[in-house]
């Protein structure tokens, strides 16, 4: 079975995910995914948490936004950054192509709980930030 991983439709793209994961190996880049992971943050909260310069931040920031790791846009006078969930699952299906044994591979591609998990954690994010809209039925639309 272990001759399927390499058909056309599953190659995976070595360079990509070489640069991703060099970019995901810094510690404080990991920390930072972490954060986000929570949902979007003001670069300001992110200086806070690391003591480090605006500069130093922008940099990190610019090599995961390159990559598609994580998404920026401006609001005001500071950037707000997002990770994308559909790269970051990439990722994550990625890694597990590449550790486990070719029969268990499958498994990584059950995407029962996503819309359930990111309609919570919206609702999470709402609360927090005190957002009066409301989620919409069928507002996530995922594959």
């Amino acid at each position: 079975m272990r001759k399927e991983r390499f058909t056309k439709e599953m190659q995976i793209d070595y360079e990509k995910y070489a640069r991703i994961f060099k970019v995901m190996s810094d510690p404080k880049r990991l920390k930072i995914i972490d954060m986000l992971s929570e949902g979007e943050l003001c670069a300001c909260k992110i200086l806070e948490e690391f003591h480090i310069t605006q500069p130093t931040l922008s940099h990190d920031m610019k090599l995961m936004c390159d990559l598609g790791i994580v998404k920026a846009r401006k609001e005001g006078k500071w950037m707000q950054y997002s990770l994308d969930i559909d790269v970051m699952n990439e990722v994550y299906k990625t890694v597990g192509r590449l550790m486990i044994p070719g029969d268990y591979a499958g498994l990584l591609n059950c995407n029962c709980n996503t819309e359930k998990e990111e309609k919570n954690k919206l609702q999470r994010q709402q609360s927090k930030s005190g957002c009066s809209c409301s989620i919409e039925k069928g507002e996530m639309n995922h594959e």
